[in-house]
């Protein structure tokens, strides 16, 4: 089974090497569930990760790559997770 959320986020502006975590509550997810996440804007090389942290719980990692600094638009964060199949 499935399990979705999308929420409006607006990361702060990030520095080259800077980073933010976001966390997004995702009623259903379980630790070790598949997480595949999107962002509406444009990332301009900020990479993403997601995991689940906790129960009900998925963490957003963005981390500037880039040799600039970059402010975001704010757009819509989404998350979805999936029970791995053992």
């Amino acid at each position: 089974m499935a399990n979705s959320k999308s929420v409006t986020y607006d990361m702060p502006s990030l520095a080259s090497g800077e980073g933010v975590t976001a966390t997004v509550a995702v009623a259903g997810a379980e630790l070790d569930d598949h997480v595949v996440v999107s962002f509406s804007t444009d990332l301009q090389g900020i990479t993403m990760r997601a995991w689940v942290s906790a129960a009900d719980t998925v963490s957003v990692r963005f981390e500037n790559v880039t040799d600039r600094v970059i402010d975001l638009e704010p757009g819509t964060l989404s998350a979805y997770t999936n029970k791995v199949e053992r």
